[in-house]
This record gives C-alpha cells, structure tokens and sequence, in this order.
C-alpha cells in the first residue's frame, strides 16, 4: 500500500450538500464517478469499490447528524463512507469536523 499522502484525496465537504439532489451531484462530480450508476446511497457504494488507492476526506461531518436539510440520510451517508472504508485497506476516511 502506498503512503497516505501520495494517494489521490478527495474532499467532501457536507457545506455543500444543501438537500439529498445537490449532495449525490456532488459526490459523483468530487469522487469522478461515473453518472450511469444510479442515483442512491447503494450506487455509489458499489461505485466507490472501483476507485483506486485513495484518501477521502469528510469535512464539517457535523452536518450529517441526522437532523436538518439532509436528516436521517445525512446519517446514512456517513455510514456508507465509514463502511467503505472499514472494507478497504486501501481506502482511508478523514473526518474532520
């Protein structure tokens, strides 16, 4: 495995996940996942399998507690990445508040 700070880092940042729509574009445009893959947290997990060697970093994470614009899928969104990351050894989650 290579060393953390010569793999790609992806910066998620939950200030721009306004509302469910706005945050999956986001994802798929800050990731460069392919758009074809459909549009729900199952997609991009399975997408998120396929992309190399990588750091991905979740800022302001606070955001995603389960209440305000996102709610509960703020919360599942934060398992997801959580579960990718446990799954992959080569695949690191910064969460950042």
């Amino acid at each position: 495995m290579t060393d953390i700070a010569a793999r790609p880092h992806y910066i998620l940042s939950a200030k721009k996940m306004s509302n469910r729509e706005k945050a999956l574009d986001y994802i798929y445009e800050t990731l460069l996942l392919p758009r074809d893959g459909g549009r729900n947290l199952d997609a991009i997990a399975d997408l998120m399998g396929e992309l190399p060697s990588c750091v991905i970093e979740l800022r302001h994470v606070e955001l995603l507690d389960g209440k305000g614009p996102l709610a509960e899928w703020g919360l599942r969104l934060r398992g997801m990445l959580f579960d990718i990351a446990m799954q992959r050894d080569d695949l690191d989650l910064v969460i950042v508040r």
